[in-house]
């Protein structure tokens, strides 16, 4: 009994003594608090976010003629094509018929991802700003934040085409090409031998539709063929309109040439479509 006790005695010895060591172990952290990711968006936030906004407006505006390049074609261009149209339809029984649309399709779910993603960049370089507004003031910056974002996506069309998904452009292309065969009247059985060359600005698609007869007589290859002529053009540097009328005149002539050896003239052939180009706003 007697050693049980001590031991007892011993064991709250030691807890008291653990207790003293834990009120001795408090120290003083520092007097200097360090600059967190909030204290900088105050102090530099606002100033990187109007840098960014003023670069995409700059990027935008310079960047305005690519995306007219269809109204931007002269009448000495649209003639120059017109003749082109003409001299290689004289070489086949084929025709061709061009269109250049501005866009396929408005997109109209491009502002609302551009008013998201300004509202996101905004609100990390801004929080720390916005947060000292109140509650009400923090609110109506956000609600700026996004629709800066949503008009300059409305407005700009290089800042929309951002936010463009490349699969979407490819089918909204193929289908404003179809609706083009049925609104000129390309599939019909007379103008089978027809091909449309189809070019949407906005999204910089090139679509190249052979008529039945056409498709069957020149094959897969001679149209994979002509596309690559028309994108290689497209791609090549120089002001936008001369770039299109340049990639234009390729296609022209290439779909010429594989028409050619294709449908050869023959001696009923008719002239059924104008040989201007279509453009749609």
């Amino acid at each position: 009994m007697v050693t049980i006790y001590l031991t007892l005695l011993a064991l709250a010895a030691s807890a008291a003594g653990d207790t003293g060591d834990w009120n001795r172990d408090w120290e003083a952290a520092g007097h200097a608090v360090e600059k967190s990711w909030i204290q900088f968006g105050s102090q530099y936030g606002l100033w990187i976010f109007g840098a960014l906004i003023a670069f995409v407006l700059v990027r935008g505006l310079l960047r305005t003629s690519r995306y007219l390049a269809a109204k931007n074609l002269t009448d000495g261009d649209r003639e120059m094509l017109r003749e082109r149209v003409a001299t290689a339809e004289s070489k086949t029984s084929g025709e061709i018929v061009v269109v250049v649309a501005h866009a396929s399709d408005d997109h109209p779910d491009a502002p609302w991802k551009a008013g998201a993603v300004t509202l996101l960049v905004g609100t990390l370089l801004v929080g720390g700003f916005a947060g000292t507004a109140g509650t009400l003031g923090f609110f109506f910056i956000q609600l700026g934040i996004f629709g800066l974002g949503y008009f300059m996506g409305l407005g700009l069309n290089d800042f929309r085409r951002c936010f463009l998904r490349e699969g979407r452009a490819t089918e909204v292309c193929e289908e404003e090409a179809l609706q083009e065969l049925q609104r000129l009247d390309l599939t019909s059985k007379p103008e089978r031998s027809a091909v449309l060359l189809f070019v949407s600005v906005f999204e910089q698609r090139v679509v190249i539709l052979g008529g039945t007869l056409a498709h069957e007589a020149a094959g897969e290859d001679a149209w994979v063929k002509a596309d690559a002529a028309v994108l290689q053009a497209l791609r090549a540097n120089g002001p936008p309109s001369e770039t299109l009328r340049d990639a234009l005149a390729k296609g022209i002539d290439t779909i010429g040439e594989v028409l050619a050896e294709a449908l050869p003239p023959t001696d009923d052939d008719s002239n059924r479509f104008e040989d201007s180009v279509n453009i749609r706003s």
